[in-house]
Parts: C-alpha cells; structure tokens; sequence
C-alpha cells in the first residue's frame, strides 16, 4: 500500500495505525511516494497532502482522489419496459431508467438503483432478470398487478428504429406515483435520472427543489420550447436528442442558466454541449458494427452521468458517453 524510504528507524506508533485503518475504512484510495522520487503521484484533480516525520518515512503522499472515496449512487425512473421487436420475436427488457441504470452499473464506478412499477407478467420477470443481470438495486421497483410497460419496435435495414401507432403500452408503469416514503429515498442520492414525459416529472422537480442531488433529465427528441425555461433552473444535465437549428436556444439557455451542462446528441454527428455559455464538441466513437440504436442516448447519459459526477468535466463526460452508445450499437437492445 506504501513504500517507505530507506533507513526506516521505528515502528508504526498505535496512533499511525489508527489513521492508516480509518483511511482503508473509508475508501480513500492511498498511495505514497518516498521522497526520494522526483515527482509526487501524478492524478488528475488529486489533492495531496504531505505527512512528514510519521514513522520513519521522510515524506509520504496521501493522494485523495476526487469523488472517488466511494461508489456513487444513482436512481433512474421510472420507466421499466419491454422492447419487442415484432419482426424476430425477440424481447428484451428496457426503457429508459432501466437502460440508464444499467449503463451506470457497467461503468463500475456506481451503484444504480430504479423507483417504479413493473407488472406481474412474462415482461416484468425480464426486467428483473436484467436488473439482476446488472447488479442494479430493484428494491424499489414494485410489482404491481397487471401488464409490464412495453413497446413494440421496428428497425429499418440501417438499424434506425421507428414506431407504430399501436406500439406503445403503458400498463401499470404510468400508474406509479412517488410516494412520501420515496421522496425520502431519492434525497439519499448524488443523481436522479429521469425523462420529461414521466407521469412524475413535476413531483420530481419538487422533490429537486431544496435537495443537493444532481438531477439529469431526458427531454428525448422533443422540439426544446421556451415553455421549458420554467424547469431549466432545477434541472443539472439536460439531454435532448436533436436538430442542429435548435442549439442556439440551448447555447442562450446556458448562460441563463450556468449551472445546467445542455447535452445535445446528434447520432452519426457526434454530441454538442454548453455550459455557462462555453461549447464542446464531442466526435461519435465509430461502432465496429451498427446493428440497432435503440437506447444509444440512455446509455450515453448512463455514462456520462457518472463520469461528470467523479470528474466534474463536461468533455470528460460527453466521451465517456460516446464510448458507451457505440458499444450498444452493436446489439440489438440497450441492456
């Protein structure tokens, strides 16, 4: 865990010891450098602190790794679904909490959890194989009598998907309303993922206003209103999978509002973000095969939402993001 420079003189004293415990105890990842060494451990954003004469090590370099003392939690609702692709047969769960939470799992740097309800149906049992699957907490996520929500998908010969008028099924997704008890849980969190149109968005926004989570929501391909300039101040991560012509709205919306990171996707284009007035750009990562783009932005968000957690970076995070679309670009379904 530690090296110490030559001519060690004495033993760890039983208050020495003390604090290398409660540092294992707590996570904190340790490294020490001897001083001898020309450089001190080199971390992006560590903080270092320098604890001399403490056992006969000359100098020792606790490097404290920012965010990264722990595992980061993130809650995702509340839509759990089935996606069906009527032309194979095949079933496979999603939707975006549970795309989301599970493109957080993968990362493993947090612990991904899911609010909402699932039917008592063949759906509901595959989503909570994929929940399981993915070691995402499903403690939250109620049985409820009746069909699971699902979505029937059709993809064109490129794997760009499109939908029918009879493809989507509600089922007791959209009767789940957040409890008191639920409210309490979600300001346990360092994130809340959700999307504009969950039947809880304005409770959530709620539960938002007063908190310290961050709050990341989904405005799917939505045209951006102006009618949504009553949200943006509550809101931390803005996602949207757009058009071009409506990034100077979002670039305005960004010096309004400078604390929201506005994250446009744009497919084959890669994904464009502001912050405070600032631009970044970010390169598609080239898939090795695209197969279905179903769930790439949830799984770009899952990442990204991670990443900006840990690092506080808006580029940082917009790559992290584009590594993980690319990946589910290679098969059918997000999870």
């Amino acid at each position: 865990m530690f090296r110490a420079a030559s001519g060690l003189h004495r033993r760890l004293s039983c208050g020495d010891l003390l604090l290398y415990i409660c540092i294992l105890y707590n996570g904190i990842n340790l490294r020490c450098a001897a001083k001898q060494q020309s450089r001190p451990c080199v971390q992006l954003r560590a903080v270092q602190c320098r604890f001399m004469q403490c056992t006969g090590i000359d100098i020792l370099w606790l490097t404290f790794y920012k965010g990264q003392y722990r595992m980061k939690k993130i809650l995702a609702l509340t839509c759990c679904c089935a996606d069906v692709f009527p032309e194979n047969g095949t079933v496979i769960a999603g939707g975006n909490a549970l795309n989301v939470a599970a493109s957080c799992s993968k990362t493993g740097k947090a612990d991904a959890f899911l609010l909402g309800n699932i039917g008592t149906d063949q759906y509901g049992e595959k989503i909570k194989e994929t929940a399981d699957k993915y070691k995402i907490n499903r403690d939250r996520l109620y049985e409820a009598k009746g069909v699971s929500a699902s979505n029937k998908i059709y993809l064109t010969d490129g794997g760009d998907r499109y939908f029918k008028d009879d493809s989507w099924t509600g089922g007791v997704y959209q009767d789940y309303r957040i409890s008191i008890h639920d409210e309490t849980f979600m300001m346990s969190f360092d994130a809340v993922a959700t999307t504009f149109n969950d039947p809880n968005f304005d409770q959530i926004l709620k539960v938002k206003y007063g908190s310290d989570f961050l709050l990341s929501v989904d405005f799917l391909d939505h045209t951006p209103s102006d009618k949504w300039s009553d949200y943006l101040s509550e809101i931390d991560l803005f996602f949207i999978s757009g058009k071009k012509e409506s990034l100077p709205l979002l670039k305005k919306w960004s010096a309004e509002y400078p604390k929201t990171v506005f994250v446009m996707t744009l497919g084959a284009d890669g994904s464009i973000a502001y912050k405070d007035g600032a631009e970044y750009k970010c390169e598609a990562v080239k898939a090795e095969k695209i197969v279905d783009t179903t769930g790439c932005g949830d799984s770009y968000q899952g990442a990204f939402i991670v990443d900006y957690l840990i690092n506080n970076d808006v580029l940082s995070a917009m790559k992290a993001g584009s590594k993980a679309a690319a990946v589910t670009l290679s098969f059918v379904g997000a999870c």
